[in-house]
């Protein structure tokens, strides 16, 4: 639901775009590219990022800008300072660069076993621990990005779900079977659905709306996949994103 875009960039300047949008054509390989992406191990990990804070400094100076205690005042906003170059006798005095170190998420793969094919389908970017020399191959790998949705854009997503499942032929959108779904759900028929919606459809529910044009949508109370889940998910989602007119008070997944 998260991902919006998976896009590959080529040595040879080419690009492949795959949206996660199941009106699309390309919808199948988006599937597969992100499904072998999990495969790999692709998960998210916290990092810090290391960046350079202005010009390199002497002794002299940075107690001037900073007071003497310049080493704990600099700890105290995430930064330190590491040697930029030694002193060469008396022409020249040592200087010290300001680092500051963020926190930052970051898609990944710590999965050595894969190592190879992640370098050769997407890059060594998406290795959490870069091979060495790394960097002089990047030139010849692809380079993969991910862009991501708002809070609005995954109702936005969750609506071509629903108009995929109810179109003519229709195209349930379904997830890798897990351990749950094989063994607590084997009798379900759509127990690998994302989200099921019905329409004008009369069962037990597990939620129901009525819309403009006179049909009722409704998320049936069994059989129903991942459903559930998915609007437990968007609820936590939507209280972590909440702030004043970022959101509707009451949204709604977009049926177009």
């Amino acid at each position: 639901m998260v991902v919006d875009e998976i896009v590959i960039s080529y040595p040879d300047g080419s690009q492949k775009k795959l949206l996660n949008n199941p009106l699309r054509a390309e919808y199948p390989e988006f599937q597969k590219a992100m499904y072998q992406l999990l495969g790999y191990g692709l998960n998210v990990q916290q990092s810090l990022n290391a960046t350079y804070e202005g010009q390199p400094m002497t002794v002299a100076q940075l107690e001037k800008n900073y007071g003497a205690a310049y080493v704990n005042l600099l700890a105290g906003h995430g930064m330190k300072v590491i040697p930029a170059n030694k002193s060469s006798g008396n022409s020249q005095a040592a200087t010290y660069q300001i680092i500051k170190t963020t926190s930052v998420l970051r898609m990944c793969s710590d999965q050595k076993q894969f190592r190879n094919d992640i370098i050769k389908n997407y890059g060594g970017d998406l290795l959490c621990q870069p091979v060495a020399n790394s960097s002089a191959n990047l030139a010849k790998e692809p380079q993969t990005a991910f862009t991501f949705r708002s809070v609005k854009n995954i109702y936005d997503f969750l609506g071509q779900v629903t108009d995929a499942q109810l179109a003519d032929p229709p195209y349930l959108v379904t997830l890798l079977p897990s351990e749950n779904t094989i063994a607590k759900r084997s009798t379900e028929s759509n127990r690998y659905a994302l989200l099921v919606v019905n329409r004008n459809k009369d069962s037990k529910t597990f939620s129901t709306m009525e819309a403009l044009n006179d049909n009722t949508y409704s998320i049936p109370r069994e059989n129903n996949g991942y459903s559930t889940l998915v609007i437990n998910i968007l609820a936590q989602f939507q209280g972590l994103a909440k702030s004043p007119g970022s959101i509707p008070s009451s949204p709604a997944v977009l049926i177009k």
